[in-house]
């Protein structure tokens, strides 16, 4: 069965540098292994201490797949200075108009784990414009945070604020969805309107909490002076956003890999690590995992924006605020499939919606129920993409 997720990697491309690989590795690391001698901030503390400088705080997802940065940010939302001092979440992942059900089924008491199962699966069935989400980092995230906000009173429950372009399947045909996909180059600036709108209106509530983090996923976090091409201002949510807030707006870079083209027709894109590899192979010499700090100053800062797979002429330091690293890529695990989200009657709305898609997209093969039961029910669990080739380019540091 197709995956989806493959899908949302089209318009996230990016600038290359491949670093010549060093005869002395050792000599070629010593810069970034002496700062990080004297960085000793975990990439949760990181994130929070931008609160005291920032309203919001701008995360840069990895692989949609990647479940093991979600214990990182579910760290950062169960930390109590974010409960006290922050307390609203914005994310890419979750059509808006889950809202209010889902603040609702977060924000509610005590309720049995089996209507709480049953509550996460509809969210996780409906969160996309996708006919279905196959990605577990929906479902992780509000188990997560359902769980951390039934320790909390009514006063101190974390918000949640999805805020794709809205979509309801149960109004959707094959002319409408067509419509609606025509209408996807504005996606960007859809979301950010509906980030500012809602912090917009947070911030002139009686709400306590003023302030909100924010997850992207790789280019809709990039910020600051990006352009592509040079001279033109993306369509990016995080361009919108600094554009509205300024420097009250800051955006961080969790450690994954580079794209590059894999071939001259640049329709496949290939992963390889950041930099050629050296700065995991930096980290790695440090014997560190977790660790986050500003870009500004440091030689990761200085380097060449080399993950996204055009040619430009930015830094690191030009497109993000800060940087975390929180695990090696051969930890790194991407999940899909959820056990239990599609019982029978769902299945059947899922076949539906696949018809509704492939005839919109002009193309065929809607699976059947049955296969729908087994692949969307059967939870798989993989390394990253090309996982041997980047350990390789890593290990070679150290050879």
């Amino acid at each position: 069965m197709k995956t989806f997720h493959l899908l949302l990697l089209c318009g996230v491309f990016g600038v290359g540098l491949n670093l010549a690989t060093a005869q002395h590795p050792s000599s070629a690391l010593q810069p970034y292994t002496e700062f990080l001698a004297t960085q000793d901030m975990p990439a949760k503390d990181y994130v929070l201490s931008l609160f005291n400088t920032y309203d919001l705080v701008i995360l840069c997802e990895r692989d949609h797949r990647d479940t093991t940065q979600y214990d990182l940010f579910l760290d950062i939302l169960r930390d109590q200075r974010f409960i006290d001092n922050v307390g609203n979440l914005f994310t890419e992942i979750g059509v808006s108009n889950l809202n209010p059900k889902l603040n609702a089924f977060l924000h509610s008491g005590a309720l049995s784990p089996d209507s709480v199962r049953r509550a996460i699966s509809k969210f996780q069935r409906n969160c996309s414009y996708y006919p279905f989400w196959e990605n577990a980092n929906f479902s992780y995230l509000l188990a997560g945070l359902y769980g951390i906000n039934q320790q909390l009173p009514p006063a101190a429950k974390i918000n949640l604020y999805p805020s794709d372009m809205p979509l309801d399947w149960s109004e959707m045909d094959s002319a409408k969805y067509g419509k609606f996909m025509a209408s996807i180059d504005s996606r960007d600036s859809i979301i950010a309107s509906q980030i500012i709108g809602n912090f917009d209106r947070i911030r002139s509530s009686n709400e306590r909490r003023k302030k909100a983090l924010v997850i992207m996923n790789y280019r809709h976090a990039f910020g600051r002076k990006f352009q592509h091409p040079s001279g033109k201002k993306p369509r990016n949510v995080g361009r919108y956003l600094f554009d509205s807030y300024g420097d009250r707006v800051a955006n961080v870079y969790l450690n994954f890999v580079a794209l590059r083209f894999a071939d001259s027709s640049g329709n496949e894109i290939d992963y390889v690590p950041i930099h050629d590899g050296i700065w995991d192979a930096a980290f790695r010499a440090s014997g560190r995992t977790n660790a986050g700090f500003s870009l500004d100053g440091s030689p990761f800062g200085k380097d060449r924006f080399d993950i996204w797979p055009f040619q430009t002429p930015f830094t690191f330091n030009d497109v993000f605020t800060g940087f975390m690293y929180y695990l090696p890529p051969e930890q790194m695990r991407c999940v899909v499939g959820v056990p239990d989200v599609v019982d029978s009657a769902a299945a059947i709305e899922m076949v539906r919606r696949l018809g509704i898609y492939n005839a919109a997209m002009g193309t065929s093969s809607t699976p059947t129920i049955e296969v729908v039961l087994k692949d969307y029910n059967t939870r798989r669990e993989y390394p990253i993409n090309r996982i041997d080739s980047i350990k390789a380019g890593i290990e070679k540091w150290f050879q």
